[in-house]
């Protein structure tokens, strides 16, 4: 996952350096190599908590195959946001990164929104540790 950026803060050196995740990023070529002409882009940002009390801001985008109405979007936008709040619910910060580089996480929101309309690709383009 070449597209993949990690961000490291370093917390403090001792022999070697100690760091902390702060965020990700994905390559802004690997957005726009996703979206393609009729087609709709629908980005997701939201707040959430993980089980060890760490405030993570998500942000997704998810490409769906036809030109849709607001009506679809807004549908696919509130079950991206159940979806990530479930997950995030039940797991802590890293277990949540491991599911995001693994593909996982984008893989059970792909599964829960190809229920109301067909999926073309589904990325966590950002994440942010507020706080």
């Amino acid at each position: 996952k070449f597209y993949i950026k990690l961000n490291f803060r370093i917390d403090k050196v001792d022999g070697k350096a100690y760091t902390k995740f702060i965020g990700h990023d994905t390559m802004s070529e690997r957005v726009y190599r996703m979206v393609q002409r009729r087609m709709r882009r629908v980005d997701c940002i939201q707040d959430v908590k993980t089980t060890d009390n760490v405030k993570l801001r998500v942000k997704t985008v998810l490409i769906i195959t036809k030109r849709v109405g607001t009506s679809v979007k807004y549908l696919v936008r509130q079950k991206i946001k159940e979806v990530v709040e479930k997950i995030a619910s039940e797991n802590t910060l890293e277990q949540i990164i491991n599911m995001i580089i693994s593909d996982e996480l984008q893989g059970k929101i792909r599964e829960e929104c190809k229920k109301l309309y067909p999926i073309g690709a589904v990325e966590v383009r950002k994440s942010e540790v507020l706080g």
